[in-house]
């Protein structure tokens, strides 16, 4: 016969008060630093900008890192800043606030040209930050202003012109996020003779491609807001670029266009892009945007690109379109291989069913008289034309660049991402 002990009152006060204090511990703990989580470990492989996979950065560069005799920081939560320079991406450097930095005193000055950085949780956030250098603390100069990519834990390299400098620095300014600045490794090299992005050209877009009468958008937040992307319009797009986002490739014959399907997005969008948007001729700062309808005028823009990269789940991007004063109108659109026309969400004619990542294509709408003609590879003889009613409209501009029709929503990891390659670009307007 099983014998029932009696659960006496006080007993069961007791247990209550203890389970009552363990989940204010629980919750004192997740308040006092939101960054106290264990970062998960470095990718071992990640994608080239041709969409390919990549070794980790320490097969791709045989040179050793130079030697770090200090480092030190402005402030951190426990997480102190020697846990980045110990080899396990497991510990970290943080600290929270705007301008909070780290700095690395290599010993005596030497040449140095380029710095791997691994970011906590890197795979979930962008973070914003400056590398600074120099041969005295209070006289350092900015070498690189921009983003981590948000795609990965591992090592990422950002490049730049060579300095002499014994002191070098990272200067955070928060994350898509927070405003917390957590670096997990980091590894500083000699000089290389050159500078420039990870892996790309030295030189920026501009240097490729007419940018005079487009202006930018990317998948990342302005001033950290995580429902505004950033806008660059000139002329201050002459001189951008940024390292994962829109830079040259490797052979400076193509500018790199990328976004991550957890990218900020633009209102009335749920999907990210890294895309030019075409703007009045010869116009400054944000307003002048182009305008136009198609039944005024001969109005063209050629693309000769190529789209590299697919999120692993909903493989769609567009890659250049027409859009008039209230949707797209009509797109060049890839879906897993099928590379076709998309008319407002309905497909259109197939340019090319068994479309392979990376092949090089040209492509030209031409819009007049109400309708768009379309040609595909051949310049000179039009594959299609759209008569439709839906044609004939006005507000117009053109876009170009990588549309990502993914987001976390539809399946695919915030880190998953499009990629196109445009390697000229021109509109006219007659």
């Amino acid at each position: 016969m099983k014998i029932q002990t009696p659960f006496r009152k006080h007993d069961q006060r007791f247990l209550v008060s203890i389970l009552s204090w363990c989940v204010v511990l629980c919750c004192f703990l997740a308040a006092c630093t939101e960054e106290n989580e264990m970062a998960p470990l470095p990718q071992d492989e990640g994608i080239s900008e041709n969409g390919e996979l990549k070794e980790h950065r320490a097969n791709q560069r045989p040179s050793s890192p130079l030697s770090v005799s200090n480092v030190s920081a402005s402030s951190h939560d426990g997480n102190v800043p020697q846990n980045t320079l110990d080899n396990n991406f497991s510990t970290r450097w943080s600290a929270n606030g705007n301008g909070q930095y780290i700095t690395f005193d290599l010993g005596s000055s030497k040449t140095v040209g380029s710095m791997d950085i691994a970011w906590h949780k890197g795979d979930q956030r962008i973070f914003d930050f400056k590398i600074r250098a120099g041969n005295s603390t209070s006289s350092l100069s900015t070498v690189f202003d921009g983003f981590s990519s948000g795609s990965t834990n591992g090592m990422e390299t950002y490049n730049f012109s060579d300095i002499s400098a014994r002191y070098v620095r990272i200067t955070g300014f928060g994350n898509t996020s927070n405003t917390w600045n957590s670096v997990t490794e980091v590894d500083i090299y000699g000089g290389d003779g050159g500078g420039g992005s990870p892996g790309g050209g030295s030189g920026n877009p501009s240097s490729l491609l007419d940018l005079s009468v487009w202006s930018l958008t990317l998948p990342i937040p302005e001033n950290n807001d995580p429902d505004n992307p950033m806008d660059i319009y000139q002329p201050q797009l002459n001189t951008f670029k940024h390292n994962t986002y829109f830079h040259l490739n490797s052979s400076g014959n193509a500018v790199v266009f990328r976004a991550h399907a957890g990218g900020t997005t633009t209102p009335g969008s749920s999907y990210p892009r890294s895309e030019l948007r075409e703007m009045e001729p010869g116009y400054s700062g944000s307003r002048p945007k182009a305008s136009w309808s198609t039944n005024s005028g001969r109005h063209t823009m050629y693309i000769k690109q190529a789209i590299t990269h697919l999120p692993p789940v909903k493989k769609h991007v567009v890659a250049g379109q027409i859009h008039d004063g209230g949707d797209d109108v009509i797109v060049f659109r890839l879906e897993g291989k099928k590379l076709f026309i998309d008319l407002n969400g309905d497909d259109g004619p197939v340019l090319d069913a068994n479309y392979t990542l990376g092949e090089i294509f040209e492509v030209k709408f031409v819009a007049h008289n109400g309708v768009i003609d379309v040609y595909y590879n051949n310049m000179n003889s039009k594959f299609w034309t759209y008569d439709d009613p839906a044609a004939n409209t006005s507000g117009c501009y053109f876009k170009a660049g990588c549309y990502t029709q993914s987001n976390p929503d539809r399946g695919d990891s915030p880190s998953a991402f499009g990629q196109v390659l445009i390697y000229d670009l021109w509109v006219s307007h007659d």
